[in-house]
């Protein structure tokens, strides 16, 4: 794909008859199939193609009847064909070719079914011009079994098959959400179509099934209506997006500018709305995801980058913007006239140079499917540019924060079994809630982080010390965020500053508790001794305010072979049963003055005899016999000596 396109269509498309004089064409988006039909004296063959498998299958059907519709059973056992306003035929096949049939009508007399919908693998839903009319296939008795009916007029429909909402024509400017579920119609509140004061002079006497789009974005269903200003001082068209919610009524939440007239089509792909626009063959792209609004408030909005083509192909001949091409929801386009088949995708490299302002750049990163790749590319490139922003880079933390914080919550949550708040579940008032990918602190730490140092070692001293600063506002970042930074991103400072021998700054990061206290990090500390003599002091320091470090201080005092600041150590602040006599006597006993010795001999032996525990360390089973035998030989038999 070239990086200069934002929008292409997909490699290798699936080829099919177009559309002739003794050819039809139909694509059911339900069980993502495309019907070619052709037509002859005596048979009709039906050549249909799955999508997504590219499996080819050819049926044989007796009927040469003109077809307006046509879909398979999703078990792919029935094939249902309309080929009037007055029935439905139900077929089955053996080898391809008919086996047996049947026809049903409506159940209202002298109505015109309008369409036909598989609501399961074995229950048809007719839209007549005045009813609902839900049946159960009984093929074994070449019949449908009547089950439910909604008797209301209707003039056109639309099925949403992810949700099984079915959305009415019931009057010039009200449509009638149904759920259709478990043999059951669920009722929502009407939808009715707002207009501005201007369009309100010129507002159509009923709204066309070619003016509304039914489908879902950012995890909710969509009612897309276009609204066009023909006159007036300000002709265009404008998208006016209506919210669908179970538990609420319909929400006029979104209006897309378009400020062009025309023939138009609608795509939306990884939750970006793309409408093509036929004459001027380009198309335009709107991120409702980036709109912050208050729950009853409607964003106006505006294309996020100026109008751009589609790629052309380059495996097939095809004229973009055809008026043979058809769209289907969500990221399809269908050339009948060529006979191909494609899925639009996005581009997103391209993105990272089209949208300067690499905040909002961050957002709609972060609401993509693909983005974390670019992000992290974004980020980088941000860092390495000599003319960087440090002030945009701290906001580009605290966006990307916000969201890990989020993440973790909710990750908490559902953990220990908490409700999610209703903050996190109305998706539309809190844009970044629908974030499809979160940069946490590994992914900072290994694909940011490692490469801006490896970047900056290189590079020169104010670069190194640039470093220094964002992981500082990184760090500054986390925490205003309530997030515990993890032990990589300490150790990358810490590791940093010493590099840069920038000792003053490290003695005051952690004298002022700007990293958080930890074992790993003392451990670190304790390493860097050698180059920096205090780093010792700071780790001891940090493992005493620290409840639970006991053991490992007194590991480092017995380290440096100050044995008797251990025990003391251990006597004030730990527990007698932690108190290992094997190992202050083994360092004690090291140690090159014979009075330290003495004295640790003479303390854990007169403690061993007032021990209200049944171990005694010094007899047997304490592996101290070595040290009882030392301590004898030196000092027993010399005072038996005296004596004598």
């Amino acid at each position: 794909m070239n990086s200069s396109y934002c929008l292409s269509l997909s490699d290798n498309p699936l080829r099919f008859e177009p559309l002739r004089k003794m050819t039809s064409v139909f694509y059911d988006y339900e069980s993502k199939e495309i019907f070619t039909i052709i037509h002859s004296d005596e048979v009709m063959q039906i050549i249909v193609e799955n999508t997504t498998t590219r499996k080819k299958t050819i049926y044989y059907v007796k009927h040469i009847r003109r077809v307006i519709s046509l879909k398979f059973s999703p078990d792919q056992k029935i094939l249902a064909i309309q080929h009037d306003s007055t029935s439905v035929d139900f077929i089955t096949f053996h080898n391809g070719t008919q086996a047996s049939s049947f026809t049903q009508s409506s159940k209202i007399n002298n109505t015109e079914i309008l369409g036909f919908i598989w609501v399961n693998g074995s229950e048809v839903l007719f839209v007549t011009k005045l009813s609902l009319e839900l049946y159960q296939v009984e093929f074994g008795k070449r019949t449908l079994k009547y089950l439910k009916c909604v008797n209301m007029n209707i003039l056109w429909f639309l099925y949403h098959p992810k949700t099984n909402l079915i959305l009415l024509s019931i009057g010039s400017t009200n449509l009638q959400p149904f759920y259709v579920t478990d043999g059951n119609f669920n009722k929502l509140p009407k939808l009715e179509i707002e207009y501005s004061p201007f369009q309100k002079q010129i507002k159509p006497s009923t709204i066309h099934q070619k003016d509304v789009i039914l489908t879902s974005c950012y995890s909710h269903t969509r009612v897309m209506i276009f609204q066009h200003s023909q006159g007036g001082s300000f002709p265009g068209t404008d998208i006016v997006i209506y919210t669908i919610s179970k538990t609420a009524p319909p929400k006029k939440t979104h209006v897309l500018k378009l400020n062009l007239c025309g023939r138009f089509a609608v795509n939306i792909v990884d939750d970006l709305i793309v409408v093509h626009h036929q004459v001027s063959k380009t198309s335009f792209l709107f991120d409702i995801g980036l709109s912050i609004r208050e729950e009853d408030s409607v964003s106006t909005l505006k294309p996020i980058i100026e109008a751009m083509s589609i790629e052309p192909p380059t495996d097939i001949e095809s004229e973009l913007y055809s008026s043979h091409w058809v769209t289907f929801q969500p990221n399809i386009i269908i050339d009948v006239g060529i006979g191909a088949f494609w899925y639009l995708n996005l581009n997103l490299s391209t993105f990272l140079n089209l949208m300067k302002d690499k905040c909002i750049l961050t957002d709609f990163l972060l609401q993509r499917t693909s983005g974390k790749e670019y992000l992290i590319k974004m980020l980088n490139d941000v860092m390495i540019n000599e003319n960087r922003n440090l002030e945009e880079i701290a906001t580009l933390f605290n966006r990307l924060n916000l969201v890990y914080k989020d993440k973790l919550e909710l990750e908490f949550q559902s953990q220990v079994g908490l409700p999610v708040s209703s903050s996190v579940t109305v998706q539309i008032y809190k844009p970044l809630k629908t974030v499809k990918i979160v940069l946490n602190q590994l992914d900072m730490y290994s694909n940011v982080f490692s490469r801006f140092a490896d970047y900056a070692y290189k590079s020169t001293p104010k670069n190194r010390k640039i470093f220094i600063w964002i992981l500082l506002e990184y760090i500054r970042s986390l925490t205003d965020h309530n997030v515990s930074v993890q032990h990589c991103i300490n150790e990358l400072l810490i590791n940093t500053l010493v590099l840069n021998k920038c000792f003053n700054e490290l003695h005051q990061i952690l004298q002022y508790h700007v990293i958080s206290d930890s074992k790993p990090l003392a451990c670190l500390l304790l390493s860097l001794e050698n180059v920096y003599p205090p780093a010792h002091q700071l780790a001891l320091d940090m493992l005493h305010r620290m409840a639970n470090a006991t053991e490992e201080i007194t590991e480092v005092l017995l380290s440096k072979q100050q044995v008797i600041s251990a025990l003391r150590y251990s006597d004030t602040y730990g527990t007698e049963s932690e108190i290992s006599f094997r190992k202050y006597l083994d360092v004690a006993h090291s140690v090159d003055d014979p009075d330290v010795f003495y004295s640790i001999f003479v303390e854990l032996e007169n403690r061993d005899k007032t021990r209200t525990k049944n171990v005694c360390q010094l007899s047997s089973g304490g592996h101290c016999d070595v040290y009882v035998k030392a301590f004898q030989d030196r000092y027993r038999k010399n005072a038996i000596n005296t004596e004598n």
